[in-house]
């Protein structure tokens, strides 16, 4: 980046404050994401940093969605396999051997996976099952996802005609 435009990015960040993020979210991640909007749309007026950092928003709510998404599957994992070791008429505790199934100790982990094999059951199963069983919160998800999506891509088309508009000569 040139000094004067270095000097733009960093007077636009005092401009807008504090990113928008959750609790867990990196300052310092976003404003890497950040800064890859403003090094490829290379903003020049205020109007185009104030495009570019909503168009950089909007990607970063998109990856905070999917994000979002992932964690509720691997939230309801536990209880998936308890569900598939019912279904299998496990004879011990289904929750004692879904817990060590997911446990960090070696051991109990290794001893766990060697029954759920016995009985057939695959990590795509176990994931199957848990996306089942959250299966509206993935839909409200994906229809969060799908529209922050159609508003960026609406956004892009607002930008470029903009940018067109601007080149475009006055007769």
């Amino acid at each position: 980046m040139q000094e004067n435009e270095g000097m733009a990015a960093d007077q636009f960040r005092l401009l807008i404050g504090a990113p928008p993020l959750m609790k867990g979210e990196s300052a310092e991640e976003y404003w890497n994401w950040w800064a890859a909007f403003a090094e490829d749309h290379k903003p020049k007026t205020l109007s185009d940093w104030f495009e570019t950092n909503e168009l950089a928003q909007k990607r970063w709510e998109e990856r905070r969605l999917q994000r979002c998404a992932s964690a509720r599957v691997d939230s309801v994992l536990g209880p998936a396999l308890i569900q598939l070791l019912k279904l299998q008429q496990y004879s011990g505790i289904p929750e004692s051997l879904s817990q060590k199934y997911y446990s960090n100790n070696e051991n109990e982990n290794r001893e766990a996976r060697k029954i759920i094999e016995s009985f057939g059951i695959t990590e795509d199963q176990i994931r199957a099952e848990a996306m089942q069983e959250c299966g509206r919160e993935l839909l409200i998800f994906d229809r969060m996802e799908d529209y922050r999506a159609r508003a960026t891509r609406q956004l892009r088309k607002d930008i470029d005609r903009r940018s067109d508009a601007r080149r475009t000569p006055l007769d």
